[in-house]
């Protein structure tokens, strides 16, 4: 096992290389002399536990990351599952646009026919890829449940300007008071462990 100053040497130099910072950019951020950034990355010196902890704050890790050994490899593959989140996204907004580019291309198709209420049904159908994708993902995770809801929601909006479409003389407003325990049952399902 590596003595502690080299553990702590090796994490700062990591961290500070991940940020494109000169050791001189550095210590004009942090309040330090160069000279000590150079000490404390050369492993000659360890620095204090209060500098440990400006360090922390300043790189969004912890003391502990700082003084663990391999740390900054155990980081980067924290780095890469926020890439994998950045793919997923990705993959997410395709799976909205081939929604849309569908309803856009059924709206073209029966333009003569007032389809304007389609669009209505995008949404719900949005949010479904949503909660599809997002359960694929993240099982059953926060986004899972907020478009869960976002899809109750818009898709009892749809049978609404539905008919609205069909009989404006009489709207039937209470027909959102079904979402009342659609969304508390999807509230019960996600605090469900």
């Amino acid at each position: 096992m590596a003595d502690l100053n080299e553990i702590v040497a090796t994490n700062l130099i990591e961290l500070r290389k991940r940020r494109h910072l000169t050791q001189v950019e550095l210590a004009e951020q942090i309040g330090y002399s160069d000279k000590s950034i150079s000490k404390w990355e050369l492993g000659k010196s360890i620095p204090s536990v209060d500098i440990l902890k400006q360090f922390a704050d300043f790189y969004g890790v912890t003391v502990d990351f700082l003084i663990t050994e391999n740390a900054a490899k155990k980081k980067i593959s924290v780095d890469k599952s926020m890439e994998h989140l950045g793919h997923k996204i990705t993959f997410i907004l395709l799976g909205v646009c081939v929604v849309w580019l569908i309803v856009i291309a059924i709206f073209v198709a029966n333009i003569d026919t007032n389809p304007w209420p389609l669009f209505v049904w995008g949404a719900p159908a949005t949010f479904l890829v949503v909660a599809g994708f997002s359960y694929y993902y993240w099982r059953k995770r926060l986004p899972f449940w907020i478009s869960s809801s976002a899809f109750a929601w818009t898709l009892i909006t749809g049978f609404f300007v539905q008919y609205i479409a069909i009989d404006p003389t009489h709207p039937i407003w209470y027909v959102y008071l079904i979402g009342i325990p659609v969304q508390a049952g999807i509230i019960l399902l996600a605090s469900l462990k």
